[in-house]
């Protein structure tokens, strides 16, 4: 399914343009006549916010919902195929914008489900601006797999909505409480990915038998992109999945980036929970 989606979306990043768009907007109306039950859950709704409009007026707004979904969707398939000049005859680039993000330290950006909201993993990916990402883990294994890949631009992180902590930034918290407690510590730098998960998962149950705490995680940076300052580790990309699965969620508390002296970005903090 995996290698299928990949060859999907290289033949659709072929695709002129406008092809692409009429081919979301032709897969939008088939699905608007033959799948009543989503039509009829969108008319419903649509009918309680305008409760004045016709059903002629309904159905044109849900066709048009359909449409811009699927084009939407093609365009996500193909999004990492995308090159710089291919993604800027796509997406219109607001200069006032990328100059405020030019200019500060760091921000949090919140925005609904307007527009194609995937396309700011490849903004700012293009503009070498590092930027991490809360995602959504797929149920299926092959779509979740497919996701990471097609969002995973180089200076992007992606951290599962579903990973034992909610923090992205630092913890200051959890900073203090490794400030005033022992830690242990294991060094992962340097290692294949699967070594590196092997290890961390025997790390893990060992001091969780042992009850011991605090950890820190070296994960590693990986090189810097040229021009930017991009984190390509692979370990480093992977260590919040990991810590998303249930070989890890029934012995993880909370993790946060590490302060500098404790290694930076390339380390975590790591906190384990224990049952009573």
């Amino acid at each position: 399914m995996l290698s299928f989606l990949k060859l999907l979306g290289l033949l659709f990043s072929i695709f002129p343009r406008k092809l692409l768009v009429l081919t979301g907007e032709i897969l939008g109306l088939f699905f608007f006549y033959f799948t009543p039950i989503r039509k009829k859950v969108a008319h419903k709704n649509l009918e309680l916010i305008f409760p004045d409009y016709s059903t002629k007026k309904i159905n044109h707004f849900i066709k048009q919902s359909y449409a811009h979904f699927f084009i939407v969707f093609l365009d996500f398939l193909q999004m990492h195929y995308l090159n710089k000049k291919s993604f800027e005859k796509i997406v219109k680039i607001d200069s006032s914008s990328l100059a405020i993000l030019n200019n500060i330290d760091g921000c949090i950006l919140m925005a609904s489900h307007m527009g194609n909201w995937e396309m700011i993993t490849p903004f700012f990916h293009f503009n070498q601006l590092p930027l991490s990402v809360v995602v959504q883990s797929q149920s299926s294994t092959s779509f979740n797999k497919f996701f990471h890949w097609a969002r995973g631009f180089e200076g992007v992180e992606l951290i599962p909505k579903k990973s034992p902590t909610k923090v992205v930034l630092l913890d200051n918290n959890l900073y203090k409480q490794f400030k005033n407690n022992q830690f242990s510590k294991i060094d992962l730098h340097g290692l294949t990915v699967d070594l590196a998960h092997q290890k961390l998962i025997q790390y893990f149950k060992t001091n969780y038998l042992k009850k011991n705490l605090f950890h820190i995680i070296v994960t590693g940076l990986g090189n810097k992109a040229e021009g930017g300052e991009f984190f390509t580790g692979k370990i480093r990309k992977q260590f919040p999945f990991w810590l998303d699965t249930e070989k890890f969620q029934f012995m993880v508390k909370s993790y946060s980036p590490c302060k500098i002296q404790h290694g930076g970005l390339g380390a975590f903090y790591v906190k384990l929970k224990f049952k009573e």
